[in-house]
């Protein structure tokens, strides 16, 4: 976790004092792409940290084979990990999720606002 805050560190002050705005960087640290399962675990739970550097972040872990080692289960079996895994991550500060079942994970958060005390509209 370290290696990637500190990439992200210099990635962002090099991109900023080029005239980028910093709210137009979008972080993604990269779950899976030949990591081990403790390197990923690292990532998940280091994750609040990378909001310091003050860029949305985004996380792809849809099905990933983190899930596989931990669930032991095929690529089509791991919503449910998926779905905990995504509360985590916006627990963490995670802005923006990419996942592959959109529906279940609007319910999910749908629900998961409702049982914070936030409203829910209709449209979601």
């Amino acid at each position: 976790m370290e290696d990637i805050y500190d990439f992200f560190a210099e990635r962002v002050e090099f991109a900023v004092s080029r005239g980028i705005d910093v709210e137009k960087i979008i972080l993604d640290p990269g779950i899976g792409f030949g990591k081990e399962l403790s390197h990923n675990q690292q990532i998940f739970q280091g994750i609040k940290r990378l909001k310091e550097l003050g860029c949305p972040l985004l996380v792809g872990h849809s099905r990933k084979s983190y899930l596989a080692e931990i669930l032991d289960k095929p690529v089509e079996r791991r919503l449910v990990g998926t779905l905990a895994t995504s509360i985590y991550l916006i627990e963490g500060g995670v802005d923006i999720l990419r996942v592959h079942d959109v529906a279940e994970h609007r319910e999910l958060l749908k629900t998961w606002g409702w049982l914070k005390g936030q409203r829910v509209s209709e449209s979601g």
